[in-house]
């Protein structure tokens, strides 16, 4: 597939996760006792504390989920939706999430009305296509119940400063992904729900460089890296390498831009 072809046509990200298929759950900063992990339910999980009914759109392999529905004590399973056959093969080992095939429009045209208390999406909502956004967030508000929240949580575009992705992928983000203004703006015409904060979410977390390395030369991880040709790629390494300095680890900055929606 040519650099063009991916950059309009929207099956290339579903084709990088199929790749990597049900061992994602094992990636970076996917690892069920990661620093990062801890970290990033605990801040999903303070959004709502009391939800007993949770919806993961986006849901990868679903470990996430599993482990937010464990710290959250709910006692219903888990709804997850993910676009990716190959990614819910994992999914059948956890017990408490119930999972389907499908993406954000599935979960907004099928998923049960006025029935959860929290849904959210993480790493997922710059996949959804611009077009379909107002069906999307339309949809996501007429699954809460009143009160129910959802979190966009959405990584904040890599630069130099803050995630080593190299200037190639740094320049390619923003023709690749929904961006954050167009989510927000059609967020906010949703007459259903408030706004009830925007934040950003940040944490360093020590990263090996040489399994970041591995991961950018693999195609194994940040679908960004699948959108590089072999020779950027190659390109990529390099710069990467020079800025490592021969340094084993280096402190990765989470950061994450989050909009909170309540149901009135």
């Amino acid at each position: 597939m040519t650099e063009r072809s991916k950059k309009t046509d929207p099956d290339w990200q579903l084709q990088h996760y199929a790749s990597v298929g049900k061992d994602y759950g094992n990636k970076h900063f996917t690892q069920a006792d990661s620093e990062f992990t801890s970290w990033i339910l605990e801040q999903i999980a303070a959004v709502n504390r009391a939800a007993n009914t949770l919806a993961e759109v986006g849901a990868g392999t679903c470990v996430f989920a599993s482990l937010l529905g464990k710290q959250l004590e709910v006692d219903q399973k888990v709804t997850c939706y993910e676009p990716v056959a190959a990614l819910l093969e994992a999914a059948s080992k956890y017990e408490n999430v119930d999972a389907t095939c499908g993406g954000a429009l599935e979960f907004a045209a099928h998923a049960t009305s006025n029935h959860f208390d929290l849904i959210y999406t993480k790493d997922t909502a710059h996949h959804f296509a611009k077009e379909a956004l107002d069906e999307i967030h339309d949809g996501i508000c007429d699954k809460l119940v009143s009160g129910g929240r959802y979190a966009m949580v959405v990584r904040t575009p890599p630069n130099h400063d803050s995630v080593p992705v190299g200037k190639i992928a740094s320049k390619k983000w923003p023709s690749l992904y929904t961006s954050l203004n167009d989510l927000l703006q059609s967020m906010r015409r949703v007459s259903g729900w408030q706004e009830i904060e925007f934040t950003r979410w940040e944490k360093y977390v020590s990263t090996s460089a040489v399994e970041w390395l591995d991961g950018i030369k693999r195609r194994d991880t940040w679908s960004v890296f699948s959108a590089l040709t072999p020779e950027e790629t190659e390109g990529t390494v390099v710069e990467l390498q020079e800025q490592f300095d021969g340094d084993e680890w280096f402190p990765f900055l989470h950061q994450y831009d989050v909009a909170i929606f309540e149901k009135a």
